[in-house]
């Protein structure tokens, strides 16, 4: 009977490449492409070792030292020639004659091992980038080789012109992402060259070699004219992509850490070169590199503050920066708070629970261009099965909120969803919610929209319950974000909402005050700059603005820039309305206000769901199991002393209150408390 023995799998460590090493393979193209033929040897040597690809070098070398003694014949056949009774003067010549046979032929094998070679890194680079290799080229790599197929470069000589051709429009074709098989040009190129040099050396039978070369010279031109055509469409297209639209290139950086952790968010954003925006004006095409930026701080550092303010228009991008923020701090093991009056009920952050739809306009640009892979903060795959989720919502990383004074409150709220929690509480103007059974690095709490008056009031309880609880828990990274401020911490247009707006916009422009005393990371997003509350506006660290619509709100934006910055050129950006418009661009001003520089940054698209304008909110939650039947399916918020619960709400928290509803709160406790005491003697005196 046959021993079964257990199979051992090892995974094998990933390598990482290097954009360098993708430059080396440019470098040995661009070296073949301009004849320098030693040097793309050399260059292709040192690259191919480093990936275990057979090296040219060796045939190189044997055909130099063939040609050498072609060339300058060795002592040798000095001494036969020396002694012409021994060996006739013919024989000699014959020998040096093979000499160049056989570093023809050395040569001919050395430009094959070195296509090869080139063919097997560009599917490996390709494999490891996951794109194709034009789109990994310099800038401006096949416009050089265009020109020098043009003719405006001559051959360094010592080869036919039709090798050089040849290599050229092979390479162009490497590069291009030529489909077919490539014809084998530079192999008839050789053969010429072969043909040509015998039929100058051959003293035997010369007009062999013409003969042999004029047949394979007619060959070689009409595949490499029918070539040349093939080719013309291919670069037609990457010329339509570069110029009439924008293109975007991801830095190689960018590539590697997406390919380390593709479910990662790993940066907020990327850079867009200075150069594209510096004039004053937005291009239409062209390429832009998009760079992720690394020294943007996620959290305060040190004794500095961390408020950043983001400005634009309906539709500019702001909350897909936010969630950007959000969920690059949250996979840098952050806990964060997302304050938000849902008036419209677009329920954006739950939303953030389950990976971007295949439905949604960005959903090709994050997984082809961005190389992420769709995850939500609960269900972080699309395939998972309901036990799954299931074991997944028991410790969820985005936690809602559900606040409310009675069940009553839930009649207009809709859909309940398996990651909402109940709180019930006495009075929603002053309760206290103990954020340390929530807080967990990798977890985001929201709200939901319940009323507007009773949202409103707990939005400022919920603000002063994460500061206390802040107070005396520093060392867990935090932020807060508000999303859309003009609901939430706006001065003006609070006015028209009553006391509870205004109570709001106070406690954003405390928090603002107190965030760098904190250590949180702010963020706050709004329509209107100038009506964001003035408490939290100056207090900004950071200012990412798009278009914005109001010249009040330019005017405020402009009233506090770097210094030195030139204000004439920001001014003529800002009123591009297509860096917020156009889904091209979504492009953003970023002030930094503690280093003193401006940039201009593009969002990473979260992979995580977003809103589509055409879905029903149950048809987010719906594929992956997240809604329940009736609120009764839905747990209560609990804490530490059994209050949260219908029978036991939050009580009132006396230094939420101000100062005249403490005063009818004390009024009403000692009436109470009067008729409570009044009711047990009237009861001793019964029993008595």
């Amino acid at each position: 009977m046959t021993e079964l023995v257990e199979e051992k799998h090892y995974e094998e460590p990933m390598i990482e490449y290097e954009y360098d090493y993708v430059l080396g393979w440019y470098n040995v193209i661009k070296n073949f492409a301009r004849g320098e033929f030693r040097d793309a040897i050399h260059s292709a040597s040192r690259l191919f070792r480093n990936f275990g690809v057979k090296d040219p070098m060796k045939y190189w070398v044997k055909a130099q030292l063939l040609f050498d003694e072609y060339r300058r014949p060795s002592t040798i056949y000095k001494r036969i020639e020396l002694n012409k009774l021994l060996v006739p003067k013919s024989r000699s010549n014959w020998r040096r004659i093979d000499s160049l046979k056989n570093g023809l032929m050395m040569e001919h094998h050395a430009f094959k091992v070195l296509f090869r070679g080139l063919e097997e890194l560009k599917d490996i680079f390709e494999e490891y980038y996951g794109d194709d290799i034009w789109r990994l080229a310099p800038p401006g790599f096949i416009d050089d080789l265009t020109i020098l197929q043009a003719g405006f470069s001559g051959n360094p000589g010592g080869y036919p012109t039709e090798l050089y051709d040849a290599c050229l429009t092979t390479a162009m074709a490497m590069v291009l992402g030529y489909q077919e098989d490539v014809p084998p040009l530079v192999k008839m190129a050789l053969w010429i060259h072969y043909y040509m040099s015998m039929s100058r050396e051959a003293k035997l039978f010369p007009r062999r070699y013409i003969i042999k070369y004029l047949h394979i010279k007619e060959k070689f031109d009409k595949i490499y004219y029918e070539f040349f055509k093939e080719l013309q469409p291919y670069k037609q297209r990457i010329r339509e992509i570069e110029e009439i639209s924008i293109r975007y290139r991801f830095s190689p950086l960018w590539i590697m850490m997406v390919n380390k952790d593709p479910y990662r968010l790993h940066v907020p954003f990327f850079r867009i070169p200075r150069s594209v925006w510096a004039s004053g004006t937005i291009p239409h095409k062209g390429l832009v590199m998009l760079e992720p930026v690394k020294n943007f701080d996620l959290f305060p550092v040190g004794n500095r503050a961390m408020l950043n303010a983001i400005y634009g228009i309906t539709g500019s991008g702001k909350s897909s920066l936010a969630n950007s923020l959000a969920i690059a701090r949250l996979d840098h093991g952050g806990f964060g708070f997302r304050a938000e009056i849902d008036i419209d009920e677009r329920m954006q952050s739950q939303i953030m629970a389950v990976p971007l739809s295949k439905d949604h306009p960005a959903y090709k640009w994050v997984v082809e261009e961005e190389k992420l892979k769709p995850r939500g903060l609960i269900v972080k795959k699309e395939n998972m099965k309901p036990n799954e989720i299931e074991k997944e919502l028991r410790d969820p990383d985005l936690i809602s909120l559900v606040i409310i004074k009675k069940d009553s409150d839930l009649k207009y709220v809709y859909p309940p969803l398996k990651f909402d929690r109940i709180v019930y509480v006495e009075d929603p103007r002053a309760f206290k919610i103990d954020f340390s059974i929530l807080a967990k690095p990798g977890r985001l709490v929201c709200m939901r929209f319940v009323e507007d008056h009773l949202t409103r009031n707990a939005f400022r309880c919920v603000i002063k319950s994460f500061m206390e609880w802040r107070r005396t828990n520093k060392r867990i990274k935090a932020f807060f974000q508000i999303d859309e401020g003009m609901l939430g911490a706006a001065a003006m247009p609070s006015m028209i909402y009553g006391a509870s707006s205004v109570r709001s916009a106070e406690e954003v422009a405390v928090l603002s005050r107190g965030a760098r005393g904190l250590g949180l990371a702010v963020d706050i997003n709004t329509q209107r700059a100038s009506w964001l509350v003035a408490g939290a506006r100056s207090q900004m660290s950071n200012v990412f603005t798009g278009h914005v619509g109001e010249k009040k709100d330019l005017d405020a934006i402009l009233s506090r820039i770097p210094y030195g910055a030139d204000k004439v050129t920001i001014e003529s950006v800002l009123q591009h309305s297509e860096i917020s418009q156009d889904n091209t661009y979504k492009w953003f001003l970023w002030f930094d206000y503690s280093r003193g520089t401006i940039e201009m940054i593009r969002a990473v698209f979260p992979p995580v769901g977003a809103e589509i304008t055409t879905y029903d909110k149950e048809d987010y939650f719906k594929p992956y199991e997240l809604l329940t039947d009736s609120w009764d399916y839905v747990p209560v918020l609990i804490d530490d002393n059994g209050y949260g619960t219908k029978e036991n709400p939050l009580p009132v928290y006396e230094p939420y209150l101000t100062e005249k509803e403490r005063e009818k709160y004390i009024r009403k406790m000692k009436k109470e408390k009067t008729l409570h005491e009044e009711s047990y003697a009237s009861d001793i005196i019964n029993e008595l």
